[in-house]
């Protein structure tokens, strides 16, 4: 079983928000809340005016890094070959290609 790998940003790198989408990692600071100092990494939003926080300690479930280029053109090539079958239900298709993504992402294509 794989491991999941935890990512450790720094000021000025690119990452994917998965509401927001591109964002640039501007500093990392640390906000008292409930009594309890949280450190938090402080992202710009590229496609609009907005300042999001995401947690330091709950980072890998939230942002990661951009893609290369080469698992981009992976990621493409998998949207143009011929569909699996899924059926009608969307969210069974919605899976099918997530893990198809994943699997290239990772290197792990199958078939």
């Amino acid at each position: 079983m794989a491991t999941k790998k935890t990512y450790k940003f720094k000021a000025r790198d690119k990452v994917v928000h998965p509401h927001h989408g591109a964002a640039t990692v501007k500093r990392r600071t640390k906000k008292k809340v409930l009594d309890k100092n949280i450190e938090y990494y402080v992202l710009e939003i590229a496609t609009e005016p907005l300042t999001v926080l995401v947690p330091v300690d709950r980072v890998d479930g939230i942002i990661r890094p951009v893609i290369s280029k080469t698992a981009a053109k992976k990621v493409f090539a998998t949207f143009r070959e011929e569909p699996q079958d899924s059926g009608s239900n969307w969210s069974r298709w919605y899976k099918v290609l997530k893990d198809d993504v994943r699997r290239y992402l990772s290197g792990r294509r199958s078939g």
